[in-house]
């Protein structure tokens, strides 16, 4: 509920009665200088001297029922004249032509809780000694929230810098890591007859008809990524073992040899059809 449907339309004294008066509290109690200076741009609520234009005798009535609301509530000892309250409601309405009618509704919140000193006697002249601490305050706050949220960017600034510093590192540390791994090899001797790749594969022709066939597939497994062409040394005898039942040890016949090597190719072509 706003303030100005808090107003009875019948109520001569523009005081607030029954439930009015709880609807104007609610609407005081959500108030405050973070509510205003944080508003939803969408849904800012439109200056004063706007509204004034817009609609003269609401906002006159609903600043009036903000004055006698706090001088009920704080049993001032003299009461106020009808044309005084007009004369004090066109003197804040010019005071805050640039604000809202929430910053007045505040403001005199913040003087009944003792933020401006209390003053029992209540005029023009005491609500002219508010208004610039309002204003004060209502700035402090606002260069409060730019900092807040500029302190917020710059956060996040620098934990993207951070984050990126440590992943930079990390990545640092791994090459580092790599390159120790890589100091620690073993190097082949250039005498050694594993220097020499060709030399390596006639080692192995030599020796790979006497290896069991775990040895095969262990050896196959070790080389297939680093040293494909001594893997395929190692799975060609399995091939050929799985084909002619060759014992291990033996050595094959020419013809032996093309009929395995026919077998796999049609066992390849076979696979492939499958697939297909």
């Amino acid at each position: 509920m706003t303030l100005t449907s808090c107003i009875s339309s019948d109520n001569g004294n523009l005081s607030l009665t029954g439930k009015d008066v709880f609807a104007y509290m609610n609407a005081e109690k959500l108030v405050s200088l973070k509510s205003i200076l944080k508003s939803d741009p969408k849904h800012k609520p439109p200056i004063l001297n706007d509204q004034y234009k817009e609609d003269p005798a609401a906002i006159q009535k609903a600043i009036v029922v903000i004055i006698k609301q706090y001088t009920e509530q704080l049993n001032t000892f003299k009461d106020i004249a009808p044309t005084q309250l007009t004369a004090i409601a066109l003197d804040l309405i010019e005071h805050f032509k640039y604000d809202t009618l929430d910053d007045v509704m505040l403001m005199f919140k913040y003087a009944r809780q003792g933020w401006f000193s209390y003053h029992a006697r209540f005029d023009i002249s005491v609500i002219s000694t508010w208004i610039p601490k309002y204003k004060e305050l209502k700035a402090e706050a606002r260069e409060k929230i730019k900092l807040d949220e500029k302190g917020r960017a710059g956060a996040s600034e620098i934990d993207d810098k951070r984050l990126k510093n440590f992943y930079k590192k990390q990545l640092e540390n791994k090459r580092i890591q790599t390159n120790k791994s890589k100091s620690k090899r073993k190097k082949i001797p250039a005498n050694s007859p594993l220097a020499d790749s060709t030399q390596l594969q006639r080692e192995i022709k030599s020796t790979v008809g006497s290896l069991t066939e775990k040895e095969l597939t262990e050896n196959y497994i070790k080389t297939r990524v680093s040293s494909p062409d001594l893997a395929m040394l190692f799975k060609d005898e399995l091939i050929l073992r799985e084909l002619t039942d060759k014992p291990k040890g033996t050595v094959l016949t020419i013809e032996q040899v093309l009929q395995a090597q026919e077998k796999r190719k049609q066992l390849n072509n076979k696979r492939k059809n499958a697939r297909k």
